[in-house]
């Protein structure tokens, strides 16, 4: 996956949607897909790959492989399993 980050900081009061993740060889312009829009960068980019029907071995496996920190990983682990 070619996945991108952007810190777009809307300007609006809620924080729920900071961080964009797209994937750059699938992305549509005309439609903005895919794409997720989230509150931190790991979870916008989990979120992303989750549309794309990626396991959480590969969600953890790219987010460890980007810098995050275990506790981070972990973090955005247990917010996916809460999701299903």
């Amino acid at each position: 996956m070619n996945i991108q980050t952007q810190h777009i900081h809307p300007a609006i009061p809620l924080r729920t949607c900071d961080w964009l993740a797209i994937e750059v060889d699938l992305f549509d312009d005309e439609t903005g897909q895919p794409s997720c829009y989230a509150r931190t960068e790991e979870e916008a980019i989990a979120g992303l790959m989750g549309q794309l029907g990626a396991t959480c071995e590969d969600v953890a496996a790219e987010l460890i492989g980007r810098g995050f920190q275990d506790w981070q990983v972990a973090r955005v682990m247990n917010m996916e399993a809460s999701n299903v």
